[in-house]
């Protein structure tokens, strides 16, 4: 039926059957398939969706695309009209019937096993489904149209025309594309021969494409929010919330995380992204983590499956299940049939994005970079903005403490903007952009433990190092004869190096007062000099007219495995040799060693072994003891002296006690593992808090101290060690540094500037700068020591600085 019969069809005088389906195979390489009527495969479309995946499109946009296409073939079908014989009559009726008909009642699998019919349901759900157009009274959003959105017509026209615009370059489809461009277009792309300076203007691409309207960024305010969160019933639903409005990643996207990639210590949780498949970490809240745990822990006791490995979020009953995005709808939906609201899953997003864009310390480009929304994050009514401006001087608007939505926008470190390539060819000093850390210095910073971990210490003390033992109190002779018998199954060249190093150092000790090598060795300070013991020794024998070597690191060594001294902890941890563990294991408890690999397994030799093997071959040499002999005391002295030592823990810090524990030596009450001790050690005072800062002035340290008090019973321990870590440091340390002497908050608007551009702002300075904008006379002069002997090939000549080889 054709406008050439002089009839036209009217789009509400047939019905469409709702036949055929979009089937989801599981398969990769053919997530979806469409089958007609008969169960058949719809070729043309299966080609289709073949030329999507191999552009990359992820398996959603795959199956959007092959529901517009199902609802094209169904009116084909309806009509009786082939695929490629379709003209613009049959899109134009298909576009009519489009925004006439109304979008069919799905009726649910319960209601299909009882042949129950789409009204009968909608009469049984009764008055609770408000009419069309009718605001919620809650929300104030009236609920969704009966009929198709528009932007669901949009999609099916793109989806439409980019299907018969493929089978038109391949020739299988007809000559002419149904779904043709708009008339004021006539031919060509959209803004063709666009003018970069200029702004882009509504240009419509299809002809029986609708107007989409604009619609205003949707959010939850607070109150309604916390409304929301108390309508949840289970922790896991509760840990859901929360994670959603503090990270701002998608529904979907937040169901896509495993146990592995929830990281509560660095606050982050790792999601994959919905377009680019891409992992990306979000910044997540405190309390979005003690949810999880609760939930965690709820489940586990149930028997769900636990792994790092396995969904981060489970179904509440058996059999267990990952939770997938209708069963977090369902729980939203409860929820709002509880409270009379339509809230939805892509408001919590909203409301996330909100949040951080009134929140003063961040950039809008950083919240584009973590929620990734299409939202233009300057529109007024969810920035706060106007388009241009920068941070608002005006304060963050309060959140009720005590709940999830006070830490929507906790966040972990920032991207940092980077430099145009030109800043870096000039050679000059590199400023990188930070508004999350402000820069302080981590070295006035002294580490606390709580309640707990002093308790510890006091049930298990370390063992004190003597003066004297049997070694230590030898006379040079005897240590050297002992040493070389201690040598004898290395090489020549090697027990050479290890005998003239340990007597040159035994020389040295000879200066200083005591009984013992150990305590001269205290009273010669190199226990104190750390990796600049070595000068020590060597400024001496170069002031005698001894020539010194490379024999001194390995005659330190030698002596250690000799029993002759032995260094603090801290020490041995800046004696960066490659045959430390080695050694000691070949001097010291072999038997222990066997012991601890039979413990370990596989992990032993692994790369996580290999710190907990330097964590005992350092307890053994500054202890002199075999691995059975190890206390609880030491393994907490020597984790406290590694939390000095080292910037960050590390992996595996804590395998050695594990080890330890598994060989049954250590007493019963011993703690299970250390990294509970260490990072749950138990809460401290407000006062310790700030105190563990060197503040200089006290009356502004107890205003602090006063503050934090007051906001104590309204947050965790951990948000209140959060808040003090940023609000000490940003706040007054920085001015401490900046004005020294400085006795008041109240501060004049030079100190302010000066302060904002110290915090947002650190100087870096390129590889080589200080090199290269440095005077001629002033540079270093490498020693000259003549010309290469090597052969050209040999490793270390080809390396070599000055002469060629010849």
């Amino acid at each position: 039926m054709s406008d050439a019969d002089g009839l036209v069809r009217n789009p509400a005088s047939f019905v469409v059957p709702q036949t055929g389906q979009l089937e989801e195979t599981g398969e990769v390489a053919e997530p979806y398939r469409l089958l007609d009527s008969e169960e058949r495969l719809v070729v043309p479309a299966a080609v289709f969706f073949a030329d999507l995946q191999a552009a990359s499109t992820p398996s959603t946009t795959i199956r959007s695309y092959g529901m517009g296409l199902l609802r094209w073939y169904r009116f084909l079908w309806a009509v009786d009209v082939p695929w490629n014989q379709a003209i613009r009559v049959e899109a134009r009726d298909f576009s009519r019937r489009f925004q006439l008909a109304g979008n069919p009642l799905r009726v649910h699998w319960r209601h299909q096993r009882k042949a129950t019919e789409a009204d009968a349901v909608l009469a049984q759900r009764g008055p609770r489904r408000a009419e069309p157009g009718t605001p919620n009274p809650v929300t104030g959003r009236p609920p969704p149209s009966r009929k198709y959105a528009a932007s669901t017509k949009a999609h099916s026209e793109t989806v439409l025309r980019a299907f018969y615009d493929f089978h038109l370059e391949e020739g299988t489809g007809p000559i002419v594309n149904p779904f043709p461009l708009d008339r004021s277009r006539r031919a060509g792309r959209a803004h063709a021969h666009h003018n970069p300076m200029d702004s882009f203007r509504s240009e419509r691409q299809g002809r029986y494409r609708p107007k989409v309207p604009k619609r205003i960024p949707r959010r939850t305010p607070d109150e309604l929010f916390n409304a929301l969160f108390a309508a949840l019933k289970d922790n896991r639903d509760r840990a859901l919330l929360a994670s959603w409005v503090s990270t701002g990643a998608r529904a979907e996207e937040l169901l896509t995380s495993r146990e592995k990639d929830a990281l509560p210590g660095q606050q982050l949780i790792g999601v994959t992204r919905k377009g680019t498949r891409a992992y990306q970490q979000l910044p997540a809240s405190t309390d979005a983590f003690v949810w999880l745990r609760l939930a965690q822990e709820e489940a586990w006791s149930k028997g769900a499956p636990r792994g790092r490995n396995h969904t981060l979020w489970w179904t509440l009953r058996r059999p267990w299940r990952p939770v997938n995005y209708h069963a977090s709808r369902a729980m939203l939906n409860r929820a709002n049939g509880l409270l009379g609201s339509n809230w939805t899953l892509h408001d919590l997003r909203h409301t996330a994005a909100y949040r951080m864009a009134r929140d003063p310390q961040m950039s809008l480009t950083d919240v584009q970079w973590g929620p990734r929304t299409r939202t233009p994050v300057h529109h007024r009514g969810l920035s706060g903005r106007e388009p241009g401006e920068g941070h608002r001087a005006g304060p963050r608007p309060p959140c009720p403490p005590g709940t999830a939505a006070s830490a929507a926008a906790d966040a972990g470190p920032r991207p940092q903007r980077r430099q145009s390539r030109r800043a870096l060819r000039a050679g000059g000093m590199t400023t990188t952009t930070t508004t999350a850390t402000p820069a302080t210095s981590q070295g006035k910073v002294m580490a606390f433990h709580g309640a707990a971990h002093k308790a510890l210490q006091e049930t298990f003390p370390p063992r004190l190092v003597p003066d004297a033992w049997t070694a230590t109190a030898e006379s040079r002779d005897q240590v050297m004869d002992r040493l070389r018998d201690l040598s004898a199954d290395s090489s020549k060249h090697t027990c050479y190096h290890r005998i003239r190093g340990a007597e040159q150092i035994l020389r040295w000790l000879e200066t200083f007062p005591g009984a013992t090598w150990q305590q001269r060795w205290r009273n010669s300070t190199a226990d104190d000099q750390l990796r600049g013991w070595i000068g020590l020794p060597r400024a001496w024998h170069a002031d005698h007219g001894v020539g010194v070597a490379s024999y001194l690191p390995s005659g330190a060594l030698h002596l250690i495995c000799g029993d002759v001294i032995r260094p603090r902890p801290d020490w041995l941890m800046h004696l960066h040799s490659t045959n430390f563990r080695s050694r000691i294991e070949a001097t010291r408890d072999q038997d222990g060693y066997a012991e601890l690999a039979a413990v370990a397994g596989p992990a032993w030799s692994a790369r996580v072994g290999r710190p907990a093997c330097h964590q005992i071959a350092v307890l053994l040499a500054a202890k002199d003891c075999r691995i059975r002999d190890i206390t609880v005391g030491d393994c907490l002295g020597l984790r406290a002296t590694e939390a000095r030592v080292y910037s960050c823990g590390g992996t595996g810090r804590s395998l050695f006690y594990s080890l330890l524990k598994g060989l049954g030596h250590l007493p019963p009450d011993a703690p299970h593992t250390l990294r509970d001790v260490t990072r749950h050690s138990g809460q401290v005072s407000v006062a310790d808090l700030v105190g563990r800062y060197h503040l200089q002035n006290t009356a502004v340290r107890d205003l602090l101290v006063d503050y934090l008090a007051e906001r104590r019973p309204a947050l965790d321990f951990s948000s209140l060690e959060n808040l003090s870590r940023i609000l000490v440091p940003a706040l007054l340390e920085n001015l401490e540094d900046l004005r020294p002497g400085i006795d008041s908050l109240r501060l004049s608007a030079e100190t302010a500037a000066a302060r904002k551009e110290r915090v947002r702002t650190r100087p870096q300075a390129p590889a080589g700068w200080h090199l290269r904008h440095q005077p001629a006379a002033e540079l270093p002069r490498l020693p000259d020591r003549g010309p290469c002997l090597l052969p050209r090939h040999h490793p270390v000549g080809r390396g070599r600085t000055g002469p060629p080889c010849p």
